[in-house]
């Protein structure tokens, strides 16, 4: 990680907020570096810190299974709709 860039408080905020896209953006426009270069330091960063670390890995894991809930509520509405449409038709 280099280390020549500072994080700024609205950076840090925006990671213990849990606003990862947020934080890229910001660095981006503080620091004066890429889209690339500031995601690949805001994840540097986040993999150097335990607790921040856990906390973004527990986003990934809602958002997983926000997904399955999704994919479950769709399968039971197209089944749903298939036994209508087979029983009334």
């Amino acid at each position: 990680m280099n280390n020549d860039i500072k994080l700024t408080s609205d950076v840090l905020a925006a990671l213990e907020s849990g606003h990862k896209i947020e934080a890229i953006k910001l660095l981006k426009v503080s620091a004066g570096l890429g889209l690339i270069e500031s995601k690949e330091f805001i994840e540097q960063y986040i993999a150097s810190q335990p607790a921040l670390k856990e906390k973004f890995d527990a986003q990934k894991i809602t958002i997983n299974f926000s997904q399955q809930q999704f994919l479950n509520i769709l399968i039971v509405a197209v089944g749903l709709m298939l036994a209508y449409w087979l029983f009334w038709y």
